[in-house]
């Protein structure tokens, strides 16, 4: 058996791993420099002694991406995900990374969306605008529907639009159809409920259009 390594053509960033000149796999070089890449054995006699080295190689090259990357900043499993998935990882290798990272504490979504969501509220975000958030995000519907009630609070709307009632928009006469219809489209903008923006200005519902 044949091993080499050699680069992809028309992509600087990533190299093809022959076997008896196939191609059997490719590799990015974030997750696998030049030094990395070589240490993997040529040696191997069968398929499956190559496949159980370089898995090993690859869970210790990604998973070292990754706590630096946890080192930088907090991330949820799903960012992580999307981030080695682009890399070439393999799906097993970065499932195994996740649940590792994740029973020794250095990966919790549910305290990541608690914190995302709180700091998204205290830059006066309605519901509408994080959820688009996290989804531009590649945060999975199931982890964003446990938190449905803390996006959706009522109370957390109504301080928010009060506050910008107050603050940004405190030049504008809600008495004004006109000027009331804008600051009203502007916090629709802003991803709060039409409902939550009628009880904040005190709007009798005829003025609006749903």
């Amino acid at each position: 058996m044949h091993i080499d390594i050699t680069p992809k053509e028309n992509q600087h960033k990533v190299s093809i791993i022959l076997v008896d000149e196939e191609e059997w796999r490719q590799i990015h070089h974030t997750i696998f420099s030049s030094k990395a890449a070589a240490a993997l054995p040529k040696d191997c006699t069968s398929l499956s002694q190559l496949e159980d080295a370089f898995l090993n190689l690859e869970y210790r090259q990604a998973k070292h991406y990754v706590l630096k990357k946890l080192a930088a900043q907090s991330l949820p499993s799903d960012v992580l995900r999307k981030m080695l998935t682009k890399l070439l990882v393999s799906p097993v290798t970065i499932q195994n990374i996740l649940n590792d990272c994740q029973k020794v504490g250095y990966l919790n979504d549910q305290d990541w969306l608690q914190a995302f969501i709180r700091q998204c509220q205290s830059r006066k975000m309605g519901p509408q605008a994080i959820l688009m958030k996290l989804k531009s995000k590649g945060i999975s519907d199931q982890l964003i529907n446990g938190f449905e009630h803390q996006l959706r609070d009522p109370l957390s709307q109504q301080t928010n639009i009060s506050n910008l009632l107050k603050t940004r928009y405190r030049k504008c006469d809600l008495k004004d159809f006109k000027q009331k219809q804008k600051v009203i489209a502007a916090l629709l903008r802003k991803g709060f409920e039409l409902s939550e923006i009628r009880e904040a200005i005190s709007i009798p519902n005829q003025f609006i259009s749903d």
